[in-house]
């Protein structure tokens, strides 16, 4: 089954392939052995693909707001998210999860504890953060959904101040991802014992907010049509200097004929489909 030791990055289900000739009772005992080597890490609490399995992202407030943060969760085959703070301290970080590999910095410590967040500095220390099922979840600003939401990780490592250390992840309602990403924000502190995560996202928004292509693509055109009119309307007043009113709307004489232009294209429709109609019965 393939040992412990080496990087947790690689695949523990990796089954290499040795060239090896086997007769039937060869196979017979290889199958055995791919079907142990599959089932054995599944009994391991460390486990990546159980952990992914059997975490619940998705978190309802009593007002019936809704939000899904499940896209956010690293499984295998994914790095861990990565941020930093001002002083250079670098975290390693999971949504709804622990992060899929214990910083070396804090294995070289003796520290095993699984959490969803890490905090290491250049080999001399790690402290975890938080416990994963310790988790709550709060809006960023109360009584402002749209704001984005926070899942707050508590039972961290002790801190000097002699409290548990804990994590507030922040997930910023970002609508079009223009906002860039949690590498691009400082890692804070709210208290020495108590970090805050910026972490902009489209899945910060509730649910009901989340836009479809459909709608991205409606508040566009509304968006183009507003621009096209307040723009035409300022170049013919202040240009071609019109009176403000109706006169004053770009292209005014080929939208008064649009009617009329429907008219005729409809009748034309008709025309031709009778046409059509009666060649078939002639």
């Amino acid at each position: 089954c393939g040992g412990t030791g080496g990087s947790e990055r690689e695949h523990p289900w990796v089954l290499e392939k040795k060239g090896l000739k086997m007769g039937r009772h060869g196979g017979i005992a290889a199958s055995l052995a791919v079907v142990v080597c599959f089932l054995a890490p599944m009994q391991t609490a460390g486990n990546r693909f159980q952990e992914a399995w059997v975490m619940n992202c998705n978190h309802e407030f009593d007002d019936g707001t809704v939000y899904n943060l499940g896209a956010l969760t690293r499984t295998a085959g994914r790095p861990d998210y990565v941020g930093k703070d001002k002083r250079g301290d670098m975290f390693f970080m999971n949504v709804c999860n622990n992060v899929q590999e214990i910083p070396h910095e804090c294995k070289a410590l003796g520290k095993s504890v699984r959490s969803p967040v890490y905090q290491v500095r250049n080999g001399s220390y790690c402290h975890w953060l938080g416990l994963e099922g310790s988790h709550r979840w709060d809006y960023i600003e109360p009584g402002s959904p749209n704001v984005g939401v926070q899942l707050t990780y508590t039972q961290g490592e002790m801190c000097d101040q002699g409290v548990n250390r804990r994590v507030k992840m922040q997930f910023y309602c970002d609508h079009f991802g223009r906002l860039g990403n949690v590498q691009d924000y400082y890692v804070t502190y709210e208290d020495p014992c108590t970090y805050v995560v910026t972490f902009p996202t489209t899945v910060g928004c509730p649910k009901h907010l989340l836009m479809t292509w459909g709608w991205v693509f409606v508040t566009c055109f509304v968006c183009g049509v507003g621009a096209y009119i307040g723009v035409g309307v300022a170049v013919n007043v202040h240009k071609r200097h019109i009176p403000v009113g109706v006169e004053a709307l770009p292209h005014i004489e080929l939208w008064r004929q649009v009617p009329d232009l429907v008219k005729d294209g409809v009748a034309f429709t008709i025309n031709q489909v009778m046409v059509r109609a009666g060649a078939r019965h002639g």
